[in-house]
């Protein structure tokens, strides 16, 4: 095993729910009675990489654990649990059944948004994270007949909701179910093959920008299906951080969904295409990301409270660098969902 950095990224889980229940081998939490299962999903040979530490400008830190891959959440509603008494019984199981407790950490000590945006995490609303109430904690021991089995876990909650995701990685054959289907995973995004010029990122233009009303019925389903919202009709003129005037309908349609849900938190992510550096990228993608948190305020009437900003410059890429339709597909600004509303 080794440890290496993983690159900040938001790939998702592409894992296909399994239908029947683990044997004894796969590890079973001991959870309140209203904790209801909503995803269980099997990999096999995907491997994981666990947390060792928090987020640093390095990366996150891991260790390659070999092996099939079990997912599982949970949704524990009315409770006032907070995400480290969520995790105290299972740290103490963990222990009982000979496992070492290797991290754990707290929201702002791990790392904040970049420690949750370096995770492989469930969309909402199957799994939900407030990034400023979560715990995260990685566990490992000898496996069955070799090798090395872990367990990562990560709790959060929104108003009287705490959720709960698991991923459990054994060597092969130790996770057994009855029916499995799955897929493998896709690759860590990366910032692109090209070499990085000195030259910061461009404006961004709208592409295929919803009419109002399309906007007002996806922004809001997008949000509470997949997590996060791309606004693809925001222009930012060559060269500027400042949001061109006009009437955006992706920004009308985000207002009235912080409206609708007064429980709900948003954050708003920018990104870049992989020209200039990181660092410039990353404060360019940060101040339009801010820029957009502004005019949803001063314009569209938003709660402040309900709205964050983040830059992830070049990091998350969603097409390829090397043309410039990919490049302009890159830049842009998301809507990440950070808290569900009750």
């Amino acid at each position: 095993m080794k440890t290496r950095f993983l690159p900040l990224h938001r790939a998702g889980l592409a894992l296909a729910v399994a239908a029947s229940a683990c044997t004894a081998q796969a590890f079973e939490p001991g959870l309140p009675t209203n904790a209801a299962e909503t995803v269980s999903a099997l990999s096999r040979g995907e491997g994981f990489a666990l947390p060792l530490g928090p987020w640093t400008t390095e990366g996150l830190p891991t260790r390659e654990i070999d092996g099939d891959v079990e997912v599982r959440a949970w949704r524990i509603g009315g409770t006032d649990s907070t995400p480290r008494q969520i995790l105290a019984p299972l740290r103490s199981q963990l222990e009982t059944e000979g496992y070492e407790i290797v991290f754990d950490c707290a929201d702002s000590a791990c790392g904040g948004f970049d420690f949750r945006f370096a995770l492989k995490i469930l969309p909402a609303p199957d799994m939900v994270i407030d990034l400023g109430d979560f715990r995260a904690m990685s566990a490992v021991r000898p496996a069955e007949g070799g090798g090395e089995e872990a367990l990562f876990a990560l709790a959060s909650r929104t108003s009287r909701t705490a959720y709960l995701q698991i991923t459990h990685v054994a060597p092969g054959g130790l996770l057994q179910r009855g029916q499995e289907a799955a897929r493998d995973a896709p690759a860590p995004a990366s910032p692109g093959a090209e070499p990085i010029t000195a030259t910061p990122d461009r404006g961004t233009a709208p592409s295929a920008a919803p009419s109002k009303q399309d906007a007002q019925g996806v922004i809001g389903a997008t949000l509470l299906a997949q997590g996060h919202a791309a606004l693809e009709d925001l222009n930012f003129p060559t060269g500027s951080t400042e949001l061109s005037d006009g009437d955006y309908a992706s920004l009308q349609a985000l207002a009235a969904f912080l409206s609708e849900n007064p429980g709900a938190r948003v954050t708003l992510v920018g990104h870049t295409d992989a020209e200039g550096s990181l660092e410039v990228n990353v404060g360019i993608s940060r101040q339009r990301a801010d820029a957009v948190r502004r005019r949803l305020v001063e314009r569209y009437g938003a709660d402040p409270a309900q709205l964050g900003a983040e830059g992830m410059g070049w990091l998350a890429p969603r097409a390829s660098n090397l043309t410039e339709a990919g490049r302009e597909a890159n830049r842009r600004v998301e809507a990440v969902l950070t808290a569900l509303p009750p």
